[in-house]
């Protein structure tokens, strides 16, 4: 197991400089850093990681000149920088060490490194400032790392600019995704406002005052003793106090989404939080929490998002548990802004994660207004309430009802409605992600045995059950009969603009037919709270939809005589599409996302 300090090293620095190259009694800046890490015992080699522009030579014939190795990379991708040269050097395991620290604990690094191999961590680390409470002063911490772990930050995950440029950040942001190891520091060591790195002509001041008074030829100044003389003269010590607003501005708004997908709910939870996380993307870091179900897992990093996979559910206390537990570890660098789009929608659920995360949204799947007081905002499209009613606050809770709410993905805020023609050519059937019931085959025979010349277009989901029976009853009925699964939202959306007509359970999918103007015969499925035949009702009452129920409650001749009578009925299809575009604009997404970003600011 090769473990070797990559010191990373440039002159252009922004706030200083050639600061690496500034002289410190005797030395420059660099040299003192490479003279420490040649006294750790613990590391095998020390490579100086510069960018490969021709004024970074200098740097590398100091490396040369002070018997280490070096390695130029790009300058802006550093992350890809300490990569490479760790393939070069055949390293397995790096301590990650600034040139601007030249008073960095030689035994702290050496604690570390012990602490990272004995646990087979992925990332250890010592500083206050990445979130060790007991942690080493920043400039005297370090951060060890395995090169495995860092391969998969590279190749796959480290999109944003900031992730590339701080080796790091990406796993301190997401650290529930890594196995992390804190080093907490000696009780002479620990002092969170003492600030020993280099990054300012204030900072450069103050540590050369350290080495004029403590400093000789040769001979290695202990964290111990900077640190005490720091003590005993504060005047000094003052000079960079500026350490507790560099630390605030290194924190940023993570959004934590808590949603699931299995054959009993189906999938329109990760549906919707899907939807809405393409919406804050570009603004927000997003990641997913959700149970181990391999078609939700699939479909989030389908979408590009990363996730946590949480356990299965035993109980509210465990729950409760689990979920502060990875909020915390997304906490230590973040703000985090929690979004639960999930089954667990209890007051004390919210209250307990709500005193982690800043803030807490919860998205609601329920046909009845649920008091959940423990969070900043509750959506709820499944509510149907009086127009004026659609928006109540308490003091602390915003509740937001109504299908104006609901959640679909961009294409349909903007989309015109489908044209309403004399003769229905093209049915869509989507009875929904999971289909529990397998109701979409009895909409095939249905179709099967009703009169009309026209094809149909049935969607089935990731988690549909019965795929091969289906495709046999598409091969015999008399309608010519495509089967389409697990399709892209752009597809789903195109599909729905071409149909003349829809069969459609009471989930997402009628949402999003009705937002086009689709005039669509709704079944029913069997659901949580009867969420769905409320639903169905509602859609009734508004005459936007033509609705049989549940589907238990119905038969396929019932469903054949409805195709067979709205397809024969222009009248009754464009009344259907006005009133359905009514009912449901399409722009909850928006909506949504405004309520998001509102909070996002507060925090």
């Amino acid at each position: 197991m090769k473990v070797a300090a990559i010191v990373q090293a440039r002159v252009g620095s922004t706030r200083l400089k050639n600061k690496v190259l500034e002289k410190i009694e005797d030395k420059t800046m660099l040299e003192h850093v490479i003279a420490r890490l040649k006294t750790c015992n613990a590391i095998n080699q020390v490579i100086i990681a510069v960018p490969d522009k021709e004024e970074n030579h200098c740097l590398r014939e100091i490396a040369e000149k002070n018997g280490v190795k070096s390695f130029a990379g790009s300058e802006e991708n550093v992350l890809n920088r300490f990569l490479g040269a760790a393939e070069k050097f055949n390293v397995d395991v790096i301590a990650r060490v600034g040139a601007d620290q030249p008073l960095i604990s030689i035994e702290g690094i050496e604690k570390a490194i012990k602490r990272h191999l004995e646990k087979e961590a992925d990332y250890t680390f010592s500083h206050s400032i990445t979130g060790v409470k007991n942690g080493y002063a920043l400039g005297t911490g370090v951060e060890i790392v395995s090169t495995k772990a860092l391969e998969g930050v590279g190749r796959e995950k480290a999109i944003r600019t900031d992730e590339k440029e701080h080796v790091t950040l990406f796993i301190r942001r997401y650290r529930p995704l890594f196995k992390v190891e804190e080093v907490s520091a000696p009780k002479e060591l620990i002092r969170p406002n003492i600030k020993l790195t280099v990054d300012t002509k204030e900072d450069l001041e103050m540590v050369r005052a350290v080495f004029k008074k403590l400093y000789k030829p040769g001979r290695i100044i202990s964290s111990e003793e900077a640190i005490g003389f720091l003590d005993q003269h504060p005047e000094i010590a003052s000079l960079n106090r500026h350490i507790e607003e560099a630390v605030k501005k290194m924190r940023k708004t993570m959004i934590v989404i808590r949603a699931d997908s299995n054959p009993k709910i189906g999938i329109g939870c990760i549906t919707r939080s899907l939807n809405l996380a393409d919406s804050l993307k570009e603004k927000y870091m997003i990641v997913f929490i959700t149970e181990d179900n391999k078609q939700a897992i699939e479909l989030i990093k389908k979408r590009g998002y990363n996730l946590v996979v949480h356990p299965a559910w035993k109980d509210l206390d465990s729950e409760i548990g689990e979920s502060c537990r990875l909020l915390e570890g997304f906490a230590k660098e973040n703000n985090v802004l929690f979004i639960v789009e999930y089954k667990i929608l209890n007051d004390r659920f919210i209250k307990g994660v709500s005193k982690i995360a800043k803030k807490t949204v919860v998205i609601a799947n329920y046909p009845k207004t649920l008091q959940l007081d423990g969070a900043d905002a509750v959506i709820n499209a499944n509510v149907f309430p009086k127009k004026n009613n659609e928006e109540e606050s308490n003091g602390k809770t915003s509740y937001f009802k109504g299908p104006k709410y609901i959640i679909l993905a961009k294409q349909f805020a903007k989309a015109d409605s489908v044209l309403i023609s004399k003769n229905v050519k093209k049915v869509l059937v989507t009875m929904g992600g999971a289909d529990k019931e397998n109701a979409t085959a009895s909409v095939v025979k249905a179709l099967g045995k009703a009169h009309g010349n026209f094809k149909a277009t049935v969607v089935i989901g990731p988690i549909y059950a019965n795929e091969k029976e289906l495709k046999e009853l598409a091969k015999t009925s008399s309608k010519e009969v495509r089967v389409e699964k697990n399709i892209p939202v752009q597809k789903m959306f195109e599909l729905m603009q071409e149909s003349d007509m829809a069969v459609s359970a009471a989930g997402i999918s009628l949402y999003e037919l009705c937002s086009l103007g689709v005039p669509t015969i709704v079944v029913a499925a069997e659901s949580v709270y009867d969420h769905q035949l409320v639903i169905a009702n509602a859609f009734e009452k508004a005459k936007a939809a033509l609705n049989l129920g549940l589907f238990k409650e119905t038969n396929i001749g019932q469903i054949s005589k409805a195709v067979e009578k709205l397809a024969a009925n222009f009248e009754l299809r464009k009344s259907f599409g006005g009133n359905s575009r009514r009912f449901v604009d399409g722009k909850g997404l928006e909506r949504a996302k405004h309520i998001i970003e509102k909070l996002a600011e507060d925090i």
